[in-house]
Protein backbone atom coordinates (compact mmCIF):
# COMPACT_ATOMS: atom_id res chain seq x y z
CA UNK A 1 0.00 0.00 0.00
CA UNK A 2 1.37 3.97 -1.16
CA UNK A 3 1.29 6.14 2.23
CA UNK A 4 0.40 9.37 1.48
CA UNK A 5 -0.61 12.77 3.76
CA UNK A 6 -3.92 11.58 3.58
CA UNK A 7 -3.53 8.68 5.81
CA UNK A 8 -0.36 10.02 7.64
CA UNK A 9 -1.07 11.27 11.23
CA UNK A 10 1.14 11.75 14.49
CA UNK A 11 1.35 8.43 16.92
CA UNK A 12 1.77 9.26 20.79
CA UNK A 13 5.01 8.01 21.92
CA UNK A 14 7.51 7.08 24.74
CA UNK A 15 11.11 8.78 24.55
CA UNK A 16 13.07 6.15 25.88
CA UNK A 17 16.74 7.35 25.30
CA UNK A 18 18.75 9.62 22.71
CA UNK A 19 20.84 7.70 20.47
CA UNK A 20 22.85 5.45 19.25
CA UNK A 21 23.87 7.88 16.72
CA UNK A 22 23.29 11.89 17.32
CA UNK A 23 20.69 12.22 15.53
CA UNK A 24 18.26 9.23 16.56
CA UNK A 25 16.06 8.86 19.36
CA UNK A 26 14.46 5.21 20.64
CA UNK A 27 11.10 5.63 21.35
CA UNK A 28 8.48 3.15 22.86
CA UNK A 29 5.08 2.75 21.11
CA UNK A 30 2.37 0.88 22.60
CA UNK A 31 0.28 -1.59 21.32
CA UNK A 32 -3.30 -2.57 21.67
CA UNK A 33 -1.96 -6.27 22.80
CA UNK A 34 -0.33 -4.60 25.77
CA UNK A 35 3.33 -5.02 24.63
CA UNK A 36 5.51 -2.00 23.86
CA UNK A 37 7.41 -1.67 20.09
CA UNK A 38 10.82 -0.40 20.48
CA UNK A 39 11.67 1.63 17.36
CA UNK A 40 15.27 3.60 16.57
CA UNK A 41 14.13 6.97 14.53
CA UNK A 42 15.77 9.95 13.07
CA UNK A 43 15.49 12.62 16.00
CA UNK A 44 13.95 15.39 13.92
CA UNK A 45 11.22 13.60 13.03
CA UNK A 46 10.30 12.83 16.54
CA UNK A 47 7.79 15.64 17.54
CA UNK A 48 8.46 16.18 21.85
CA UNK A 49 6.68 12.74 22.11
CA UNK A 50 5.21 12.07 18.90
CA UNK A 51 6.13 10.78 15.20
CA UNK A 52 4.25 10.43 12.04
CA UNK A 53 2.65 7.04 11.03
CA UNK A 54 0.93 5.57 8.32
CA UNK A 55 -2.39 3.95 8.90
CA UNK A 56 -3.50 1.04 6.87
CA UNK A 57 -7.28 0.50 8.83
CA UNK A 58 -9.26 1.01 11.78
CA UNK A 59 -10.81 -2.01 13.74
CA UNK A 60 -13.04 -0.75 16.38
CA UNK A 61 -11.23 1.27 19.00
CA UNK A 62 -7.75 0.54 17.55
CA UNK A 63 -5.66 1.33 14.05
CA UNK A 64 -3.57 -0.94 11.82
CA UNK A 65 -0.19 1.46 11.46
CA UNK A 66 2.97 1.02 9.23
CA UNK A 67 6.10 2.46 11.13
CA UNK A 68 8.74 4.29 9.55
CA UNK A 69 11.44 1.60 10.31
CA UNK A 70 11.62 -1.72 11.51
CA UNK A 71 11.10 -2.34 14.92
CA UNK A 72 13.01 -3.88 17.17
CA UNK A 73 11.40 -7.26 17.65
CA UNK A 74 11.13 -6.98 13.35
CA UNK A 75 8.05 -5.70 13.16
CA UNK A 76 6.72 -3.07 10.35
CA UNK A 77 3.23 -3.03 11.12
CA UNK A 78 1.21 -3.02 14.31
CA UNK A 79 -2.52 -2.21 16.68
CA UNK A 80 -2.27 0.07 18.48
CA UNK A 81 -4.99 2.45 20.03
CA UNK A 82 -6.86 4.76 17.87
CA UNK A 83 -6.56 7.51 20.73
CA UNK A 84 -2.84 7.29 20.44
CA UNK A 85 -3.36 8.77 17.09
CA UNK A 86 -3.64 12.76 16.30
CA UNK A 87 -3.78 15.06 13.37
CA UNK A 88 -0.64 16.80 12.50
Amino acid sequence: MFLTGDNMLLLKCDILATGPGPSEKVVGIKTTDGDEEIVLHTSALVNQDKFEVGVLGYEKDRALIELPRESASGRWRVWVPAASLLTA
